[in-house]
């Protein structure tokens, strides 16, 4: 049995729940942009006492972006909770997309979220109903993740369908409220049953790895460098004097300088430039 669940659940007993059949579940772990506020009330210890059960977990983030930039942010709130746990976490993060005042570029956000995600080493995926699937993720076709489709009905929706859910209501002992049930498929359902997860990419020659990031360093811009800044927040690095860093997308003085620090206790040559050996180290750890 796999389980979703959320604040919305309040005290769930996971040993009970565990005894009841549960094998997964997916933990809300926030909503919106990267806020305290805006956390999961119950996140730690929903993935803390599915851990401690033996329950395979996986994570979710409900998005409210409207755009690009707010969808970078959901990705950074979504790395300072999953990171304490990125090696106990088998299942894929995914990117929840249901507000429909603002489907318009859901693909292009999507992909940023995901894009974030993956270069820090997580398997991704979307979550989205049927309805939204085939109407304003067209733009997704063609794109790696793993497709989670709520359809409440029989039958099973067709395409690609990773995990389904298929219960809003459920029943399930230790969980005291109406519970989503989900039926995973092909990878998803192996590691659930105890398959070792598929290794992260690791980067290929020519200083780019298989997601296509660049060499960065000081005077960079773009989403590579807020992918750094991501990483680097989320592992508590800050500037000179104690600055927090910016999630700008560029590269400046007090990115090279928490950089530094990062390679300094990584183990690796201070050279303030994130070449192949710095990607692979904050993929692959």
């Amino acid at each position: 049995m796999i389980v979703d669940v959320s604040s919305h659940n309040g005290a769930i007993n996971w040993a009970t729940a565990k005894a009841a059949g549960v094998k997964a579940a997916i933990i809300r772990c926030g909503y919106g942009s990267d806020a305290l506020k805006y956390d999961d009330a119950r996140y730690k210890a929903n993935i803390e006492g599915a851990l401690a059960s033996g329950i395979v977990v996986g994570v979710y983030l409900y998005s409210y972006a409207k755009t690009v930039e707010s969808a970078k942010s959901e990705a950074a709130h979504a790395l300072r909770l999953i990171s304490p746990y990125k090696d106990k976490i088998k299942l894929p993060i995914f990117y929840d997309l249901e507000e429909r005042d603002r489907v318009a570029g859901a693909s292009d956000r999507a992909k940023a979220f995901c894009d974030i995600l993956k270069a820090n080493g997580y398997k991704v995926g979307i979550y989205a109903d049927l309805d939204y699937w085939s109407n304003y993720l067209k733009g997704l076709s063609g794109y790696s993740c793993y497709h989670w489709v709520a359809k409440w009905s029989e039958p099973k929706p067709t395409g690609q369908v990773d995990l389904w859910q298929y219960n809003a209501y459920g029943k399930v002992a230790g969980i005291g409220s109406g519970v989503d049930l989900d039926h995973a498929y092909g990878e998803l359902l192996e590691i659930i049953n105890g398959k070792e997860p598929t290794p992260t990419p690791t980067p290929q020659p020519g200083g780019k790895i298989m997601i296509g990031v660049d060499v960065l360093k000081k005077g960079s811009k773009g989403s590579e460098v807020f992918i750094v800044q991501s990483f680097l927040k989320c592992k508590g690095y800050k500037g000179e004097n104690g600055k927090v860093l910016a999630l700008d997308e560029s590269w400046g003085r007090n990115v090279d300088y928490a950089f530094a620090n990062w390679q300094r206790d990584a183990g690796l040559v201070v050279d303030k430039i994130c070449g192949e050996k710095s990607w692979n180290k904050m993929i692959n750890g």
